[in-house]
């Protein structure tokens, strides 16, 4: 797991027991969904884009 000041723990929960599930595509759905959402929030997108990346 990641450990980014700021990054929200239920986040990554959420991405660990999607891709232990074998649900990546379904995790990047969800994140797009966030930077789409979020776009405008310049502090939190570069801590989704970490997750993108991990």
């Amino acid at each position: 797991m990641m450990n980014h000041p700021g990054l929200s723990f239920r986040n990554v929960a959420i991405r660990d027991i999607l891709l232990a599930a074998g649900r990546k595509e379904e995790w990047d759905a969800y994140l797009r969904s966030l930077l789409e959402k979020h776009y405008r929030k310049y502090k939190l997108v570069p801590m989704l884009k970490t997750l993108q990346e991990a």
